[in-house]
């Protein structure tokens, strides 16, 4: 069975960074997480230089030629955003778990169910993991209105909460821990 972390959280809230430092790291011996590609539409921004999740697309027209190959695909503020299905179950010759993880807001949560259903049947299993930020990032037009407004819509489809708060990012084997107590992640012998 598959395994898809989806990590959301308001703009600026650490996203990205957290996907990354999981990504990079071995946990409890047998548990890695793979991030899997994204592409989009949208411009690159300054702060993105090195380490970008993205594929950057041209448009709306070379966002249709990947389409097929996508997986929580959305339109938001303007753009389009998705991720190319690589998806593994397991590493190292069958022996370990690997949990994908990908990045999404609202629409995209709904967007990826529905997506995986249509692929994978019942043959897979989501958390969602809501990255809570103390001082959230103004930017793209988003005003601290709107920030709220996004932060209330992930609550409902959030399983496990996690802040990131300035200069001090949330622990990564508190996060597997929390995966683990909640029956997503299992010790493999």
């Amino acid at each position: 069975m598959k395994k898809f972390l989806l990590i959301c959280g308001i703009s600026g809230s650490g996203k990205s960074y957290i996907e990354e430092k999981l990504s990079e790291k071995l946990f409890r011996g047998s548990i890695r997480f793979k991030k899997m590609k994204q592409v989009t539409t949208r411009s690159i921004r300054e702060d993105e230089s090195q380490g970008n999740p993205y594929i950057f697309l041209s448009g709306e027209d070379e966002f249709k030629k990947y389409e097929d190959d996508l997986i929580a695909k959305t339109h938001f503020h303007g753009d389009y955003y998705g991720t190319l299905d690589e998806s593994d179950t397991r590493f190292n010759l069958g022996f370990g778990l690997t949990i994908n993880t990908i990045i999404v807001n609202r629409m995209g949560y709904d967007n990826v169910v529905n997506d995986l259903r249509e692929k994978y049947g019942s043959n897979f299993d989501i958390k969602v993991l809501r990255i809570l930020n103390t001082k959230p990032v103004e930017r793209d037009g988003r005003t601290s209105e709107s920030l709220k407004l996004e932060q209330d819509n992930l609550e409902d489809i959030s399983n496990i909460d996690v802040i990131n708060e300035e200069g001090n990012w949330a622990d990564l084997d508190n996060i597997v821990t929390k995966l683990y107590e909640s029956g997503f992640i299992y010790e493999i012998k």
